[in-house]
């Protein structure tokens, strides 16, 4: 429900996928066009949507190849599984699954990354949708 609320806010416009490793491809709040990251801290701050207050998590939705959770950290950042990681992130919440633009995660997958993590450069979420 909380994902839901963030896109039906538009809160993940305009942020930005800055990491891939351990076999995750993470979005977090920060903005890709290089600016203030606090105008988006303060978008999720007023809609109460921070922080992930309720980790709920079950063995029932385990963390296989293309699912989406939130991150451990509790914040509102989340993360796309690029293969199955259900023995690592026990205990978070998983809550989606990807149904189609395979290619595009893949895209992502192959991005530069400096020292095997974090992107050489954001790339953009330009607009989050449901289907």
């Amino acid at each position: 429900y909380m994902f839901l609320e963030m896109v039906h806010a538009g809160l993940f416009d305009g942020c930005s996928f800055i990491l891939n490793a351990m076999h995750v491809i993470k979005a977090a709040p920060l903005p890709y066009d290089g600016s203030s990251a606090s105008q988006k801290v303060k978008a999720f701050t007023k809609l109460g949507l921070e922080s992930v207050a309720f980790r709920e998590y079950s063995p029932d939705y385990p963390h296989e190849q293309y699912t989406v959770g939130f991150a451990a950290d509790g914040s509102p950042s989340f993360y796309i599984n690029t293969q199955d990681n259900s023995e690592l992130h026990v205990g978070e919440p998983c809550f989606a699954k990807v149904v189609s633009g395979f290619d595009t995660v893949a895209r992502l997958e192959a991005a530069p990354t400096r020292n095997g993590i974090f992107y050489r450069r954001r790339i953009g979420l330009k607009k989050v949708v449901i289907l």
